[in-house]
Parts: C-alpha cells; sequence; structure tokens
C-alpha cells in the first residue's frame, strides 16, 4: 500500500469498516457483499486511514461508467448514483455505531437466559451471527 502505513487504532478501525460489506451494495438491498478498502482523503494525510469505505471491486475500481459504477475512475457519476463520499461515510459510521449498540446489548442480554426470558439457543444463534465468542 503506498502511503502512511496505519498504526493499531487504524488498522482496526479499517477492519471493522470492511466487514461491513459493500456499503453501495448494501444500499441496494444486498447485504454482505466483500469488501476492499477505498480512502476517502488519500492515504498519506493525518488520520486518513479513518476515512475509509467499504466497498465493492465493482463499485471500488472494476465497474464501468454504468451500473455498476465505479468510483475509480467515474467519481461524478458515482457520487450522483448513490450519494457523496461523506454521505457514504455517515452511513458507515452509523452502521459502525448500530453494530457496536447492538453487540453490547446482546453481551448483556446473556444475564437474561438466567430469569428465564430469553432461548439460549436464540441467543447463541445471534452471538454467532454478529462473530460473538460464547460465553
Amino acid at each position: 500500500m503506498k502511503g502512511r502505513t496505519p498504526n493499531k487504532k487504524e488498522k482496526d478501525h479499517m477492519d471493522k469498516v470492511q466487514q461491513l460489506g459493500c456499503i453501495v451494495c448494501a444500499k441496494l438491498g444486498f447485504s454482505d457483499v466483500p469488501a476492499e478498502i477505498h480512502h476517502t482523503k488519500g492515504k498519506t494525510v493525518k488520520d486518513a486511514h479513518l476515512y475509509v469505505l467499504p466497498l465493492c471491486p465493482s463499485h471500488h475500481r472494476f465497474g464501468g461508467h454504468k451500473e455498476p459504477i465505479s468510483r475509480h475512475p467515474y467519481k461524478k457519476r458515482f457520487e450522483d448514483a448513490y450519494g457523496t463520499e461523506a454521505e457514504l461515510l455517515k452511513s458507515v459510521k452509523f452502521s459502525l455505531l448500530g453494530q457496536n449498540i447492538y453487540q453490547s446489548q446482546v453481551s448483556s442480554a446473556s444475564h437474561i437466559i438466567d430469569a428465564g426470558n430469553i432461548n439460549a439457543k436464540i441467543l447463541t444463534n445471534i452471538r454467532k451471527n454478529l462473530g460473538l465468542k460464547e460465553e
């Protein structure tokens, strides 16, 4: 990768973002499409690795000027079709925040099993789907 090497915080952030899957495909109704990282501010400026989008290869660099529209080199067409990079970054931030809130709620829900208010199998499946470890 050309540019500044990401530190641990930046690397962790990029990993979480990439795990979301392509943000454009998700907006189009296709979830869990594998993504690669697109840097919206280049790779050399301070905190550049914190301003990244998860895009599938087609929406990142292999698409064309028609659907799927590729961010490289069709930035204007891409943004006209899917939203600006700033808008997409907000969606990513919201997705990460929502995921973190949901994960913490599921993690803290384990005490409810003892009270008999939630089926242990359901909670196990939720944890598995979120990639959380069994307690």
